[in-house]
């Protein structure tokens, strides 16, 4: 089952649920309603649980689901008005960052080695690798290459991938991610990408045309990705 399938399945089952709850109420058979202490922060978690079954989970959205859960609880009682759940959030996400960005060090590490990865001076790359920036500002320069396969990422910073003067190999695929941060994507001229959007809070633009296409997917939070012709 992909993941917009299971999407679809969460929500047909919150509104079934919903849908019941206010039918019991209608015939009298118990007392609902859904304005109970917190309910605004349930919806909300309820929105980002969606996106975690929807979309895949990622920082974001592990972390609103986690944050907005602790309100309702805390709303309720069920949390010690001493624990301050804004400073909790603010730590958990610290901790969450650190580690996102250690991973994906790490497996771009790996995976570099995996394709003989040799970076110059950061303004030419060769294609086939797997690299992620932090508080980083990146042009990318593929002049003259053929590419088979790029991934890329950005987090908290911004990204140019210039693919304008490269070839791509009929097998050739990207992945772009964006946390906090942009992207821009330069492709050749009759080329353009066919893209697989993930993403919360974020802005893909797709103006790329020709015709020859580039399957691509795009994970994008906070942030933004533009893709055109160079």
């Amino acid at each position: 089952m992909n993941r917009q399938k299971a999407k679809k399945i969460i929500i047909g089952l919150i509104l079934l649920a919903l849908g019941i709850a206010w039918l019991g109420n209608a015939v009298d058979l118990w007392d609902f309603s859904v304005f109970f202490p917190g309910w605004w922060a349930a919806l909300v978690m309820i929105c980002f649980f969606v996106s975690v079954i929807g979309d895949g989970p990622n920082v974001i959205n592990v972390l609103g689901m986690l944050i907005f859960g602790a309100v309702v609880l805390k709303s309720n009682g069920m949390i010690p008005d001493f624990v301050n759940l804004w400073l909790v959030a603010f730590a958990l996400a610290v901790i969450l960052f650190g580690g996102k960005l250690m991973v994906s060090a790490f497996r771009g590490s790996r995976r570099g080695s995996l394709h003989n990865e040799n970076v110059s001076d950061g303004n030419s790359v060769p294609e086939g690798n797997s690299v992620s920036y932090a508080f980083a500002s990146e042009t990318l320069r593929f002049s003259g290459q053929t590419i088979h396969s790029c991934e890329y990422g950005v987090s908290f910073g911004s990204l140019t991938l210039d693919f304008s003067g490269a070839v791509f190999a009929e097998d050739a695929s990207l992945s772009v991610s964006v946390n906090f941060g942009s992207a821009k994507i330069l492709l050749p001229p009759g080329v353009k990408v066919s893209s697989q959007n993930r993403g919360m809070f974020a802005s893909v633009q797709n103006h790329s045309e020709g015709n020859v296409s580039i399957p691509c997917e795009f994970d994008c939070t906070f942030g933004s990705i533009d893709v055109k012709n160079g």
